[in-house]
């Protein structure tokens, strides 16, 4: 086998060594020459050097096979070479953890490494990332150069601070500028969204509509934060590269982003300012829920306006009233600029003055979250049928729901007095038909229970509970026996009172009867 030179060997071997769980060792590396050998009692031996014939790297003797078992806690593996083999996992996903580096080495590798090595190598990577992070930063300047090149007639700007700290860079093309000017509606996206890189940031975009209701791209930048500053950078490059003067006949879409509404009002005033639909809805909805209001104001969303029904019931042509924005002329025409290609990095042209440095590593308080906080109300993807469990802010001033005591602004309301409770453990409720004999019997304390339990007096007691429910169920149906008896003279009484107003006076029952 052919290689480079002796330090290339050494990675080479390491990896095959790591992968084997082989415990070797190098007694010599250097650029012309390499030498291992495996742990005793195992004869494994390795030698190579430079071969001038061939201008190559050579392995020149390797002796006997490997006998020796695997290893999982191979000193081998160090630091270095962890922060190296994952160096491309921790760029693409930076809140990778220690616990999820193990469990990776432990099923690709079969190696157990410890949690400080782990650390350790976790470190270094990040070290690794930030030096890579600082070089491309540094090429900011060559690449807007680049890009100015290709598309002269773009917009590409940097903004950086004191020491020239990056703090944005706005994306132009002129190709874009102009398919959304002569192809597009003048109806105008503004959205942000946060990048999961090892810096943060976030990337600002305004995005047109085509004829095909689809997304046209028309400008982006790269910020550190979505906040008010930014998006007036933004909307004054915009409004300066696309014409938009104060905003008349433009309509811009978006969020309740605070800092961009104020961007809006201060650089195109006169422009139809509107949120997204969804974005109402989530606000209302947390005042107004249920399925009935969510079907009723997506009708009324997509009831845009009357004219759609009296085409129907009029039986005219529908393309007669179309814009012309929907035509096909205006979306080949929208697409017909492009986006000119860019040269290799190492064919960009120097750049002058200072290189720009990213901007400083921002680590917010408390443990880093893994997953998105999902509002109240929506529904979690791992489990689409479990509805969550929510509950209601109560304010303790105005005892309102939806809000707190901080925010406030209703007059105070007396808290309505609870009755208090009887202190101490609620007594038992005794039953109604046990007899005093008994009552006495529960209320007396188990020693003296215990004791006639001893003497043989369970018996007494029992046949004595026994014949007084018998003597109580004798009176009741005495009792029981002589109500009856009352209540039939009294329907006897009553008959012959009415047999005698009715013998008395018939003339009168008669009349009545009439």
């Amino acid at each position: 086998m052919r290689f480079v030179d002796g330090f290339q060997v050494r990675d080479a071997l390491t990896t095959n060594a790591i992968e084997n769980g082989w415990e070797m060792r190098f007694k010599r590396v250097c650029k012309n020459q390499v030498e291992a050998s495996c742990k005793k009692p195992c004869k494994w031996k390795c030698y190579g050097s430079y071969n001038n014939t061939t201008g190559a790297f050579m392995l020149r003797r390797v002796e006997f096979e490997h006998t020796c078992p695997r290893n999982m806690r191979s000193k081998i593996v160090s630091a270095n070479w962890i922060a190296k083999r994952y160096l491309n996992v921790f760029r693409l996903k930076p809140d990778t953890t220690v616990k999820e580096l193990r469990a990776d080495l432990v099923q690709r590798f079969a190696h157990d490494a410890s949690r400080w090595k782990l650390y350790n190598a976790k470190r270094k990577i990040i070290e690794l990332l930030s030096g890579s992070v600082d070089e491309h930063y540094g090429k900011l300047r060559s690449y807007v150069l680049e890009l100015m090149r290709v598309d002269k007639e773009g917009r590409f700007e940097i903004d950086v601070g004191i020491g020239s700290v990056f703090k944005g860079i706005y994306i132009g093309f002129s190709g874009l500028r102009m398919g959304f000017m002569m192809g597009c509606r003048r109806v105008i996206g503004l959205d942000g969204a946060f990048l999961k890189t090892y810096l943060g940031g976030a990337i600002l975009t305004a995005v047109g509509s085509d004829g095909n209701n689809q997304i046209f791209p028309i400008a982006w930048a790269v910020v550190q934060a979505e906040n008010e500053v930014n998006w007036k950078w933004i909307l004054s490059i915009l409004a300066e590269d696309l014409n938009l003067g104060e905003g008349v006949g433009i309509t811009v879409i978006s969020d309740q982003q605070k800092g961009l509404e104020n961007a809006v009002k201060e650089f195109i005033p006169l422009a139809e300012h509107r949120n997204c639909a969804r974005h109402v809805y989530s606000n209302l909805k947390k005042t107004h829920k249920g399925p009935t209001l969510k079907s009723l104001f997506w009708e009324v969303v997509r009831s845009t306006y009357v004219e759609e029904y009296l085409i129907s019931f009029l039986h005219e042509n529908v393309e007669s009233y179309v814009n012309e924005y929907y035509t096909l002329e205006k979306y080949k025409l929208a697409h017909s600029f492009g986006i000119p290609p860019l040269n290799g990095e190492n064919m960009w042209p120097e750049a002058e003055g200072y290189k720009v440095t990213p901007p400083p590593a921002k680590k917010m308080p408390g443990r880093p979250k893994k997953m998105r906080k999902r509002d109240p109300l929506e529904k979690d993807p791992s489990r689409p049928h479990k509805l969550r469990k929510t509950c209601a802010m109560t304010c303790q001033r105005c005892l309102q729901q939806g809000h707190n005591t901080r925010s406030c602004k209703n007059d105070l309301v007396a808290k309505p007095s609870k009755e208090k409770g009887k202190p101490g453990r609620p007594r038992k409720v005794v039953p109604v038909n046990l007899q005093p004999q008994a009552r006495r019997q529960r209320a007396r304390p188990q020693q003296e229970h215990a004791h006639r339990l001893e003497h043989g007096h369970t018996q007494e007691h029992n046949h004595r509970q026994e014949h007084a429910h018998v003597q109580e169920h004798a009176h009741r149906q005495v009792h029981a026996h002589r109500q009856a008896k009352h209540a039939l003279r009294l329907a006897e009484h009553a008959h012959k009172q009415a047999e005698h107003a009715i013998n008395k006076h018939p003339q009168d029952l008669k009349h009545n009867l009439a």
